[in-house]
């Protein structure tokens, strides 16, 4: 069964999703309700946590390649665990996919601060790439 995966920090960036993927795929705009995105403390990704009436915009991949899973769920490593969610995509359906939620004995990496793609265009991109050589 073909797996759609919902992104939406870093993986949502061409420069990441190409470094760590070695396929191409379609993609769509898409949201999912009642979560919000909080820094990951001391860096500049986020992790998602439950929060009723947020809701986090993101980017669906469909169809990914089991080769390519793996090396998405060793990017994202131990802290994080592929679970199913359902998203609005763009074009206003429901669909199922999967996304990376932070495992519930990690919650505390989390801090209090929303995460926005502001804390990558700061700089903080290019460092986050420089980190992260040799994902596959």
């Amino acid at each position: 069964m073909p797996v759609h995966l919902f992104t939406y920090g870093t993986l949502m960036l061409p420069e990441v999703w190409e470094a760590v993927v070695s396929n191409r795929y379609m993609s769509e705009i898409a949201f999912l309700s009642n979560h919000q995105r909080f820094t990951v403390r001391n860096e500049v990704y986020p992790g998602l946590r439950y929060l009723n009436g947020c809701t986090v915009q993101g980017i669906v991949y469909f169809d990914i390649s089991s080769d390519d899973l793996h090396r998405l769920d060793a990017f994202e490593g131990e802290a994080y665990q592929r679970s199913e969610v359902r998203l609005v995509v763009d074009s206003n359906k429901n669909i199922t996919a999967e996304t990376y939620l932070v495992k519930n004995e990690y919650l505390g990496i989390l801090s209090k601060e929303v995460w926005t793609t502001e804390l990558l265009n700061k700089g903080g991109l290019a460092r986050f790439l420089e980190g992260y050589q040799g994902w596959i």
